[in-house]
């Protein structure tokens, strides 16, 4: 009896495994692509990292143990990434699957220069470890985001982190602007030679105030690659708008920084680009008010 008890216990049991093993495992959908970010400019290659949201829609935990994407655009492959770290999807829930990306530096300038507005193509393969078996899937995407405009806020960004205030000096005035000279330190963070054709920014007093005045270049030079060099820049702000606002930050602001916003042009790879770059600059702006010659109100 103990024996047939037994038997019928095994063969329960085994019946059990193979009707678990023999479950259909829903495969997990693509939902969104988020947070593309630049990290790194090598000769070569960008580094960064890019985030695939994914759906799991079985009613159990599963867990990623190896990813990888490829990302194309126009035909041409831009770029690959390795899933950073292992992913667990819990039971019918979203979860972030955040990869390193390596980007084709020629590919992706060539592409933004030519104002490109195809879509990104991301393929993905994944492999998931379920309580049941382990199972490969593949997954195409073509995420609706602005990826152009992302990596160029990005590279600008990247390029801004590397620009320094070191001196500021009057240079006169009239009756309508002031003017001032800026010495800024600036590293290029990219492994190989660009030429910066012109910074034109505008300024503030603080990160949302009204615009003051023009700070730009005076004229283009080349960087080449990790190299940091001191240039000078020219600032002109309207008398009576900066003295107003000069006025209220004084009496309730903040007048130890300056915030910057406006375009770079920048040559890579023989490629001409338009980035956006913003900068925030530490300043002693009372200093820098009163370096005003004599008699200027």
């Amino acid at each position: 009896m103990e024996k047939y008890t037994f038997a019928r216990i095994s063969l329960c049991f085994l019946s059990m495994i193979a009707l678990l093993s023999s479950c259909s495992v829903k495969e997990p959908e693509v939902r969104s692509v988020e947070s593309l970010m630049i990290r790194s400019v090598s000769e070569k290659h960008i580094g960064g990292d890019i985030a695939v949201v994914l759906y799991h829609p079985n009613s159990f935990d599963a867990k990623i143990r190896a990813a990888q994407i490829e990302i194309f655009c126009e035909g041409k492959k831009l770029g690959t990434g390795t899933m950073d770290h292992p992913t667990t999807l819990k039971a019918e829930d979203t979860a972030r699957v955040s990869f390193l990306t390596e980007w084709n530096l020629e590919n992706l300038i060539e592409l933004i220069a030519n104002n490109s507005q195809e879509k990104l193509k991301i393929e993905g393969t994944y492999t998931i470890n379920t309580p049941f078996k382990e199972i490969e899937f593949k997954r195409t995407h073509t995420p609706d985001i602005d990826w152009r405009a992302l990596l160029q806020k990005q590279l600008g960004k990247l390029i801004a982190e590397h620009i320094k205030m070191q001196k500021v000096r009057s240079t006169g005035g009239d009756s309508e602007f002031l003017y001032w000279e800026a010495a800024l330190k600036i590293k290029n963070p990219i492994a190989q030679k660009i030429e910066i054709q012109e910074i034109d920014m505008d300024f503030a007093i603080s990160k949302n105030g009204r615009g003051l005045g023009n700070w730009k270049t005076r004229e283009a030079f080349t960087l080449e690659a990790n190299e940091e060099r001191m240039i000078k820049t020219d600032i002109k702000a309207q008398q009576k708008i900066i003295l107003k606002e000069f006025g209220r930050a004084f009496f309730g602001g903040s007048l130890d920084k300056i915030y910057t916003k406006g375009q770079l042009k920048l040559l890579i790879n023989k490629q001409s680009l338009e980035i956006p770059i913003q900068a925030e600059f530490p300043i002693d702006l009372k200093e820098m008010l009163s370096q005003r010659p004599e008699g200027e109100q």
